[in-house]
């Protein structure tokens, strides 16, 4: 039986770097990309639109790979990134926003996700593994923030 199963994140901090560079960076999904941990491949399709597959996750007898398709829009303006999943591509809906916001001496960095995924699981299961699948997909979530975060105060 397949179970949905969503969770999102929110997060803001303040770096010092350059707007420009991390917009330039992020504007690049299968180079950005290799900051999301467990990611397999990020496969370019055209019109701004990526395939991603990340690596199985779960326990060796019940084990999910992730996969979705995604559209792209930047608005180097408002220096923000977003993306939204393409319905029917895959086996998970992931959409996110990452906006930029320079200060005097850093930027305001921000990431909204929401994200959806499909499972296939024995019924029996389904109560004890959706807590546990967005703890752990929230981890991976967090973790391509704070990484993000990380990369730029490596180049202030």
């Amino acid at each position: 039986m397949t179970v949905k199963i969503k969770t999102s994140i929110k997060r803001a901090k303040q770096v010092n770097t350059d707007v420009d560079a991390l917009y330039s960076l992020l504007t690049r999904p299968a180079e950005a990309g290799r900051f999301f941990p467990r990611v397999d491949k990020i496969t370019a399709l055209g019109d701004e639109r990526f395939h991603w597959t990340m690596e199985p996750m779960g326990t060796q007898k019940y084990q999910h790979r992730v996969e979705y398709v995604s559209q792209w829009e930047y608005d180097e303006a408002q220096k923000t990134v977003r993306w939204r999943a393409l319905p029917d591509q895959g086996n998970a809906s992931i959409s996110g926003v990452w906006q930029l916001e320079p200060k005097p001496a850093s930027v305001n960095v921000a990431l909204e996700i929401r994200a959806e995924l499909l499972l296939d699981l024995p019924r029996w299961m389904q109560i004890v593994a959706e807590p546990i699948v967005q703890t752990e997909f929230q981890k991976l979530l967090n973790s391509y923030f704070d990484n993000v975060v990380a990369f730029c105060q490596t180049k202030a």
